[in-house]
């Protein structure tokens, strides 16, 4: 379990609908297509279609409760709240108090998020327990609805962080609190909305602002100033003379960083092993040592769309059609 429904209550600010359920949830989820078992259900209204018509799907789903931000006919308890973004984001937020010994790790960046976060998950997966955002949730609903997947127990969870305008990661930052912050790029992305690369950088740094006391900052070694504000330590990873980590070389798929160790390392192009950098510094941190995160690495693959090399007919093609940022 892991509310109540006395604290769902509190911690949403809502009321229930006819009466509460005699058990709080195992599980929070906002599809009807996926599992619900003993979970509770957001009915969240999108663009163009609205959750709370999906009251009696969630239900065959086994859903045990709905969370609702009006009265609908339903066969199992509403709680009524006024925003359900909002709930989903004081949940998200209560369950991060609770996960004690669980390192939070949150990735945002111009580009890299996915492939840096499935890295991550892969090395550290290979010695610890823990999950990781599946596909690209890194919104206001995907990112908090990932940490709620945590369980306690878990040894990490490996967070994405995504924006399109100002604030976005400062909200997101409140919820999850990092022990360990990435950012993999600033640059060129979302200027619709962040207007230049100097809006970029607030947006993107602004998650520096939430790390939790004694953690890790690693940020790419790009030029753009950070300035040390909280009580964290900073790498700058790149390959650059003042990264830390730093690569000096790459041949026969094996990286060599500036402290002599090497790391095996297959997936093409610079700003992969790049990536890979910020992985190594993240996983040590976690306690990994290096052979386990070499030979982690040197099984990894590059995450759907983003640089796979396939063949076909007897000619290598590289798969980089994932619609993302330069």
């Amino acid at each position: 379990m892991m509310f109540t429904p006395d604290e769902m209550a509190r911690i949403t600010g809502g009321d229930w609908i006819k009466s509460a359920p005699s058990k709080g949830p195992v599980c929070i989820g906002h599809d009807t297509r996926a599992q619900l078992d003993g979970g509770a259900y957001v009915a969240i209204r999108g663009e163009r279609c609205d959750g709370h018509d999906f009251i009696q799907q969630a239900s065959n789903s086994g859903a045990i409760m709905g969370i609702v931000e009006r009265s609908v006919d339903a066969p199992i308890p509403l709680l009524n709240v006024d925003n359900s973004l909002d709930a989903i984001a004081s949940l998200a937020s209560a369950w991060r108090d609770r996960l004690e010994g669980t390192r939070v790790i949150a990735i945002t960046g111009t580009a890299g998020k996915t492939t840096t976060k499935n890295l991550l998950h892969h090395v550290l997966a290979s010695q610890l327990k823990g999950t990781a955002s599946p596909a690209s949730w890194n919104n206001a609903i995907g990112c908090p609805m990932s940490l709620l997947q945590a369980r306690p127990g878990d040894d990490f969870i490996v967070l994405e962080v995504g924006t399109s305008s100002p604030g976005e990661i400062e909200a997101l930052g409140r919820i999850i609190r990092p022990d360990i912050g990435i950012i993999t790029l600033i640059g060129r992305g979302h200027l619709e909305g962040l207007d230049s690369v100097d809006g970029v950088r607030r947006e993107k740094l602004s998650l520096l602002d939430h790390i939790a006391p004694g953690g890790l900052a690693i940020v790419h070694d790009d030029g753009h100033l950070v300035r040390q504000s909280g009580d964290f330590q900073l790498l700058r990873h790149g390959m650059n003379q003042s990264s830390q980590p730093r690569l000096v070389s790459r041949s026969n798929a094996l990286l060599t960083l500036a402290d002599s160790t090497t790391f095996q390392f297959s997936i093409p192009g610079v700003h992969q092993a790049v990536n890979s950098l910020a992985v190594i510094a993240a996983a040590r941190s976690c306690g990994l040592c290096d052979d386990s995160i070499s030979n982690a690495l040197g099984s990894a693959s590059a995450s759907h769309g983003r640089g796979v090399v396939e063949n076909q007919g007897g000619i290598s093609v590289v798969n980089d059609a994932y619609n993302a940022n330069p």
